[in-house]
């Protein structure tokens, strides 16, 4: 069981020292696409996270990837 997976589609910052940056629409869709493939393969559950971005959720950083992990945006 994967408990979560998704990927920003904005950010203001990095993930991690060197890390990437958030992702556009048609990368998100290519990971989505890949990761319901090899899950669906190996009889893996898998949570994306998530349905709907948040802009509540770091309400003081409106460009921060927490803000943005929803398969939809708002």
């Amino acid at each position: 069981h994967i408990g979560e997976t998704g990927w920003a589609s904005t950010s203001n910052e990095l993930y991690g020292n060197q890390g990437a940056r958030s992702t556009d629409e048609y990368k998100a869709g290519i990971y989505y696409k890949h990761m319901r493939e090899w899950t669906n393969s190996k009889g893996i559950s898998c949570f994306y996270f998530e349905a709907f971005d948040e802009q509540w959720k770091d309400a003081g950083n409106p460009l921060g990837s927490e803000n943005h992990f929803g398969l939809i945006s708002l």
